[in-house]
């Protein structure tokens, strides 16, 4: 199943999209249980479920997919810390190691679908500010320089733990070594290429979300996401 928003541009509702093609409405879900009828203490956690859904179901008005790139966070900072094997992500058994190059795979995925995106929003007015793109594009620069040796992403092949079998190993360092050569560093540099010659030119020179399509409404409702207040920013 997959998480969607479908109908007129505009007016889209959250959908879930089941395994033959069919789209559940879940815009009205919430209201079907009777709060009333819970104890106090479920109902409490009902009411801040329920908070919690409504608030992400109306985000679903603003397009935040034309956005991609943040300056500080995101996955374009968060997935090479994570593959450099310092951070949450485990590398102790050949699975973990097997599984991670399955989410670098859907990684590159989106680092593509980033270019498709950006290139989305410029064409409704949905742009980063110039300050923003100024600074990441040297960092994309830099995981597209230099050999593969010296990407983050090979730190996990470059030393393993007991528990990874030698045979294992010289496998694992040869499919990490190939992904990151013919699928990481390319898709780097599309999106590099893409922000510095065709997407920074045309950036807007306000930062202001204000400054976006419904951009007072899209910023009021992430300060009431993130404070729990409808405050009037």
């Amino acid at each position: 199943m997959k998480l969607l928003r479908y109908g007129p541009a505009g007016a889209e509702k959250p959908g879930l999209l089941d395994a033959d093609g069919g789209i559940r409405d879940l815009s009205l879900e919430l209201h079907d249980l009777d709060a009333a009828a819970l104890a106090p203490v479920d109902r409490l956690t009902y009411q801040a479920f329920r908070w919690e859904r409504e608030t992400e179901i109306e985000g679903f008005r603003y397009p935040a997919e034309l956005l991609p790139l943040v300056p500080n966070g995101g996955l374009l900072a968060v997935m090479p810390q994570l593959g450099a094997g310092g951070g949450p992500q485990p590398f102790a058994t050949v699975q973990d190691y097997d599984r991670w190059l399955h989410r670098l795979a859907a990684y590159v995925g989106w680092l593509d679908r980033s270019i498709v995106n950006l290139r989305r929003g410029l064409s409704r007015g949905y742009v980063l500010p110039r300050v923003v793109v100024a600074r990441v594009v040297p960092s994309l620069a830099t995981m597209t320089e230099g050999a593969a040796a010296q990407s983050p992403f090979l730190r996990p092949v470059q030393s393993f733990p007991a528990t990874v079998p030698a045979a294992e190993q010289a496998r694992l360092r040869r499919e990490y070594t190939a992904f990151i050569v013919e699928r990481m560093q390319p898709a780097y540099r599309r999106l590099n290429v893409f922000l510095r010659d065709e997407y920074l030119p045309r950036a807007r020179s306000t930062i202001a979300w204000s400054e976006l399509p419904q951009g007072k409404a899209w910023y009021t409702h992430r300060v009431r996401r993130a404070t729990t207040l409808a405050l009037d920013p």
